[in-house]
């Protein structure tokens, strides 16, 4: 069964979905119970990940098959990859075509490059610094008390409720491999959480606050999660999300019925998403949340991709019987108009603040 020794193998049918419904059980509960399998195991999945969408992947592939000695056993490539991944000329060109990268690309170096490319949301952090100001009347005012440090974060994304008591959608690669993970309310207010379910594949992560007595507010999550539109092609939405510290606003139409490169689970929006906005939701003018925001064309202003609600259930459905989430059904928000709409949404959004 999986070990450190044959992580590759296993990553690469469960990434695959080759794996019985007991070999994917025990493989969850290993990992659970292992944090250092785990690290690697995400590691591993983030790789994939990044080779199944990359446009040049297998391009990649037949360099780095090039680059090795010829064999074929499952994971060698993966592996490959993760062992040279900082010393290798070839990791280099592989990282510069991998969707996994979570930098963001500034304009002037998108407009150089014709040849669009699929780029996530999430965005690094600027930490906020004192002014000159602040120092000097700190160290004037000796009778002030030195403040803790602010916690120093490295990239950030939108998240949304799922449940009341804090249960959170995002994007997986907004919070794969960190250490540490922050969830900061409208109301300012800062959380630790942890995840509980994920699929690399479908780049889905589910978050939990940890503090038990939490809730978003009095009242249930007012949306629902939309299982499939009856009408796709044209349907108008909006999303609001984090792409810096205040929430904004965003309205467009969902152009595809399918997401990049043809993914059946995915929509294609013409909407603005700039960094930060990875796990935004996605709305319907009834309120229906339809997917969350997960990347974009990299040589366009506003051609958008969005997971699909189906994927979300489907993964709410898939998690081990001790956490048990009943997605939202009610929806009170249908009939309102949209800047109420937006005024009781803003409650149940949240930043995510991560430490890689």
């Amino acid at each position: 069964m999986l070990h450190r020794y044959n992580i590759e193998e296993w990553a690469e049918k469960y990434y695959n979905r080759q794996l019985t419904q007991e070999e994917k059980a025990e493989i969850d509960t290993l990992l659970e119970a292992d944090v250092v399998l785990r690290k690697e195991w995400d590691e591993a999945m983030e790789v994939l990940a990044a080779l199944a969408h990359a446009s040049d992947a297998e391009h990649i592939r037949q360099a780095l098959r090039s680059a090795r000695q010829p064999e074929k056993a499952p994971g060698r490539l993966i592996a490959f990859i993760r062992n040279n991944w900082k010393t290798s000329a070839i990791a280099a060109s592989f990282a510069l075509a991998a969707i996994s990268t979570v930098q963001y690309m500034n304009s002037s170096k998108e407009m150089g490059n014709s040849k669009s490319k699929f780029t996530q949301l999430s965005r690094e952090v600027e930490n906020i610094k004192n002014s000159q100001n602040s120092i000097i009347k700190t160290i004037e005012d000796k009778t002030l008390t030195p403040k803790a440090p602010e916690p120093q974060y490295d990239l950030g994304g939108t998240g949304f409720a799922l449940t009341n008591d804090g249960y959170i959608a995002t994007n997986y690669h907004v919070v794969t491999g960190t250490s540490d993970i922050s969830i900061i309310t409208q109301d300012n207010h800062t959380y630790n959480a942890v995840m509980v379910g994920y699929d690399a594949v479908l780049d889905l992560a589910i978050l939990k606050i940890t503090d038990k007595d939490f809730k978003f507010g009095k009242s249930p999550v007012p949306y629902n999660l939309k299982y499939q539109p009856s009408q796709v092609l044209g349907l108008k939405v909006f999303s609001v999300g984090y792409p810096q510290d205040n929430l904004v606003y965003n309205e467009g139409y969902i152009s595809c019925e399918r997401g990049y490169q043809g993914d059946s689970l995915s929509y294609q929006l013409e909407i603005v998403a700039n960094p930060g906005q990875s796990g935004s939701p996605v709305i319907d003018k009834q309120g229906n949340v339809l997917g969350l925001i997960n990347g974009k064309k990299s040589n366009t202003s506003g051609t958008t991709y969005a997971v699909r609600s189906k994927a979300l259930l489907d993964l709410i459905g898939r998690l081990p019987d001790h956490i048990r989430i009943t997605p939202p059904r009610s929806n009170a928000i249908a009939r309102l108009e949209r800047t109420e709409q937006v005024s009781q949404l803003k409650n149940y959004i949240v930043t995510i603040k991560t430490v890689k």
